[in-house]
């Protein structure tokens, strides 16, 4: 079957960062609303982890340049390390981050206004469990669907980061991203350049399901090739760089060809077929 966008679901990572002094269960309690939920909604959501040191946290999403990452959170006082301060560094790392605030100081809840920190909701951990257990069901949900939101309105935009640094490029603009020999490191291809970028190729696979993977080293965006070459496997692009698909990726590469050969007019030039090669003007 061929691979085309609309197969490819956008997965969203889930992580659970629960602090000691609130005797509470998140992590199950959590596990159960994402397995409770329709498969359409399931499909989308990958649990990543559960911690104990915010610290970690904040250094795993940062070393995987995570995006539109669902965050739950305990917390025994609203405004402490594990509270409103972990959401904010969370957004900063991870600007379009669903958080939801589990705590006993629920009472503080305006603090988070007063911040300008965006809470999906707050939950009282002093109420019954089954209640706690409703409100993340819906919690999941409501997250899950704000980010498809969020992923279709950000979608002509590339976001990465470099370092401390984060940047926006449009997403016309990328000609390729490979891997390096640097764990968590990335080079991207633009049309103005070349930068080296923080995550992993499956992150922006799984971010941007408009690239293709053509190798396990390579994802390309379509728009930017201006060349295929069946018989030696060379993709060429519209800045001069070029890069090999592999033969696991030939339905990539043929779904790629139906597309711009359908769509021809909507792309620069036409395209003809030249001894063993797709050539676009």
């Amino acid at each position: 079957m061929s691979l085309c966008l609309g197969d490819v679901l956008m997965k969203y990572s889930v992580f659970v960062c629960e602090d000691p002094k609130i005797k509470l269960d998140l992590y199950h309690l959590v596990k159960l609303a994402i397995t409770i939920q329709e498969d359409i909604i399931h499909e989308k959501i990958s649990f990543d982890g559960v911690y104990t040191d915010p610290n970690k946290l904040l250094d795993h999403i940062e070393q995987e340049a995570v995006n539109y990452g669902i965050y739950f959170l305990t917390t025994s006082i609203f405004a402490g390390k594990m509270g409103l301060e972990l959401a904010k560094k969370i957004k900063l790392i991870d600007a379009s981050a669903q958080l939801i605030l589990v705590t006993d100081d629920i009472s503080k809840v305006y603090l988070a206004f007063e911040n300008n920190v965006e809470l999906l909701d707050c939950i009282s951990s002093k109420q019954p469990i089954y209640k706690i257990q409703e409100r993340l069901n819906d919690a999941v949900l409501s997250a899950v669907k704000r980010q498809d939101l969020e992923g279709k309105r950000k979608q002509t935009i590339f976001y990465y980061r470099n370092g401390q640094c984060a940047y926006a490029e449009n997403l016309d603009n990328i000609v390729c991203i490979t891997t390096t020999t640097k764990p968590h490191r990335l080079c991207l291809e633009t049309l103005t350049g070349t930068h080296e970028i923080n995550g992993s190729l499956q992150q922006f696979a799984t971010a941007y399901p408009m690239l293709w993977r053509i190798s396990q080293s390579c994802l390309v965006n379509d728009n930017n090739i201006c060349l295929i070459d069946l018989k030696s496997h060379k993709v060429l692009f519209s800045n001069g760089e070029f890069e090999y698909y592999s033969k696991r990726a030939i339905k990539v590469i043929r779904e790629i060809l139906r597309r711009r050969v359908a769509k021809k007019s909507s792309f620069r030039g036409s395209c003809r077929y030249v001894t063993n090669c797709f050539l676009w003007k």
